[in-house]
C-alpha cells in the first residue's frame, strides 16, 4: 500500500498526486481532514491528463462527491484518473489530504 499526503495552507490547487493505473484495480482511497482549529472550503479534483504534458495544460474536474466540502470527508475513485489534487477556495489554518493506493 502506498500513501501520499498533501498539506495545504493557502487557496489554490495542491501539488498533484499521480495515480498509478497498474494499481487502480486495488482501489484508491481519499481522506481529507481539517485539523482542529482550522477551517476550510475545498474541492478534490481529478484529471485524465497525459502525465508527460506540462501541468499548466492539465484540465481538472471536481470529484463527484468531494466538492464544496466544509468538514473532513472520505471517498474513493470509482473511475481511473491520472492525478488527483486538493483545491481549497477558503482556508484558515491547514487542510490535509491522504491518497491511499493499494499495490497488487
Amino acid at each position: 500500500m502506498a500513501t501520499t499526503v498533501r498539506t495545504v495552507t493557502a487557496t489554490g490547487g495542491s501539488v498533484p498526486v499521480p495515480i498509478n493505473p497498474r494499481t487502480f484495480k486495488g482501489g484508491v482511497g481519499i481522506l481529507v481532514s481539517i485539523p482542529e482549529g482550522s477551517t476550510a472550503t475545498y474541492d478534490v479534483e481529478v484529471t485524465g491528463a497525459d502525465p508527460t504534458t506540462p501541468q499548466a495544460d492539465w484540465q481538472w474536474n471536481k470529484h463527484d462527491v468531494l466538492q464544496g466540502k466544509t468538514a473532513s470527508a472520505n471517498s474513493n475513485l470509482a473511475y481511473p484518473v491520472t492525478a488527483i489534487r486538493l483545491n481549497p477556495s477558503n482556508i484558515g489554518g491547514s487542510l490535509v489530504m491522504a491518497v491511499i493506493q493499494v499495490e497488487s
